[in-house]
């Protein structure tokens, strides 16, 4: 693969993963302003969260976004393909660009928004890597 193929595909997965950013960090905001800062259920609660990313992104669709169902659909979250392939897409990207350009630190102890931003940093890295000349 030429250097100019590599960079087009760092600058779409780059794209692509900043775009997955913003959709998760609408979820997790969304989320977050319905339970207060020491919920268990808020995602920025100190210790393990008791949901994942993906099955907040599930309650989130599953409720279309309305908050005051958030609580009830937390308790019995179904499968929510759009969930599920949005975290797929979120992953997958991630893992491409950190093979192309470099790894991100182990961040398992840090917030989901604290990761989400971190991501972040990586595909706007990757879209700056991916618009330089190649000459």
């Amino acid at each position: 693969m030429s250097i100019v193929q590599e960079m087009q595909y760092i600058q779409n997965w780059s794209k692509s993963l900043l775009d997955i950013c913003d959709t998760l960090e609408k979820i997790i905001d969304s989320w977050n302003s319905t339970f207060p800062e020491n919920h268990p259920l808020n995602s920025d609660f100190p210790g393990l969260a008791p949901l994942t990313l993906e099955e907040i992104a599930s309650a989130v669709f599953t409720s279309d976004w309305e908050q005051s169902l958030y609580e009830k659909t937390a308790s019995n979250i179904p499968f929510n393909e759009e969930a599920h392939q949005l975290m797929h897409e979120f992953k997958l990207y991630t893992e491409k660009l950190e093979n192309a350009i470099g790894k991100l630190p182990d961040m398992d102890w840090k917030s989901t928004k604290h990761r989400i931003k971190v991501i972040r940093l990586l595909a706007e890295r990757g879209l700056k890597l991916s618009t330089l000349p190649t000459e």
